[in-house]
């Protein structure tokens, strides 16, 4: 093989996917793919017709010859499931959903304010007063690390290109990234001001995780099984492993073989992993939060609330949430409030808008399929005809 070949093939795209490790592509671009093991049968691979037939149909067309997606559509209460690309997914075949797990990190966190244990204002260092040393941590508060305002940068500074590079070709790139290694690299890190900019970070969610730890004295997975997962009916979801063998096998775009990430520190980032009836339920547990009572719905309705700090193109930031202004042609604007996710051969995307009653879950077995994102906020957008 050339080395022309060799960069075309397999450097270059290494690169690219690599590069974007945000697992929800900075939340404001959506892209996501997903693979079964068998091709699309003969005669087309839709097996429903809810959601919007021309929503399916567009979906698989983003799709890898093997590639496959699940669908959950909400609309006024009523929900459906379908299914594009390969026959072997079901509503039980689990996927990595990537950053939408850090809506599931801030419920936790929207809990824990509403019990008193954990104050949006507090300071980081309060928490973890070794890490969190030195005049660049004394205004970073726990809403700045859930609202992105750290200051931190998208990920720790011993985490250079190459590093990436190589682990990606080699193993999963988050492995072996220990909290012990997050606290050095705490100390080590240079932070912008504080609460001045929005910019995107991983690395601030697993910090928040810590902070979680500490503040409660009970591991960050112990507490979301408890507190979220349990309490929405998320039955086949964890953060840790698979609840079953039935697992989408992950896909770049271009269909090749992926690798299935593991998350260690950086577990409230991206670590969940669940099927389709784990994201129609935690969807149906997020929608319109504020007029329920279960404690998932209480969390909810402080996450999802404005923060007033703006993302640009008619977004703002709630807590951990996205809340977007999407104008469909056929009526008047609506806010849709969401995430994407994504990593290294999944991508997925999960939200509802409070004025036409319409929410939607998208996972998919292939990488950066971001044209999810637009797709599903058009979809739930439209109001439906009375």
């Amino acid at each position: 093989m050339s080395p022309t070949t060799f960069l075309s093939r397999y450097l270059v795209p290494s690169v690219v996917t690599l590069a974007t490790l945000l697992l929800g592509t900075a939340c404001t671009t959506a892209g996501s793919d997903l693979a079964g093991e068998v091709a699309r049968p003969p005669g087309g691979s839709l097996r429903a017709d809810k959601p919007p037939g021309a929503f399916m149909e567009q979906l698989d067309a983003l799709l890898p010859a093997e590639g496959a997606a699940a669908v959950a559509f909400v609309d006024r209460g009523a929900a459906t499931v379908a299914f594009a690309g390969s026959p072997r997914v079901t509503e039980r075949t689990l996927f990595e959903f990537g950053s939408i797990t850090k809506v599931v990190t801030a419920n936790l966190l929207g809990q824990l304010v509403a019990d008193g244990t954990l104050p949006l204002d507090a300071r980081v260092r309060d928490y973890l007063p070794d890490a969190a040393a030195g005049d660049p941590w004394a205004g970073v508060t726990i809403r700045d690390l859930a609202v992105h305002t750290s200051g931190l940068p998208a990920h720790p500074p011993d985490w250079g290109p190459l590093r990436l590079l190589l682990a990606g070709m080699i193993r999963d790139p988050f492995a072996g990234y220990d909290r012990q290694r997050l606290t050095r690299a705490m100390r080590r890190t240079r932070l912008d001001p504080p609460g001045e900019q929005w910019r995107y970070s991983n690395y601030g969610y697993a910090v928040l995780g810590m902070v979680i730890e500490r503040a409660t004295g009970i591991a960050y997975a112990e507490l979301v099984n408890r507190r979220v997962l349990e309490p929405a009916g998320m039955h086949d979801a964890t953060l840790d492993g698979w609840s079953s063998d039935d697992v989408a096998r992950p896909l770049t775009r271009r269909g090749w073989s992926a690798r299935n990430w593991s998350f260690d520190a950086f577990a409230p980032a991206g670590a969940l992993r669940g099927s389709i009836r784990d994201g129609l339920s935690f969807l149906r547990a997020s929608m319109d939060p504020c007029a329920r009572s279960s404690q998932v719905a209480r969390a909810g309705c402080i996450a999802q609330e404005s923060t007033g700090r703006p993302l640009g193109a008619g977004s703002e930031t709630g807590i951990g949430w996205v809340r977007t202004r999407v104008d469909p042609p056929d009526g008047a604007g609506v806010t849709v409030i969401w995430h994407n996710g994504g990593t290294g051969g999944y991508s997925t995307f999960l939200g509802y808008s409070p004025e036409t009653g319409r929410g939607v879950v998208v996972l998919t077995n292939v990488g950066r399929l971001r044209e999810i994102d637009d797709l599903s906020r058009a979809l739930i957008a439209q109001r439906p005809e009375r």
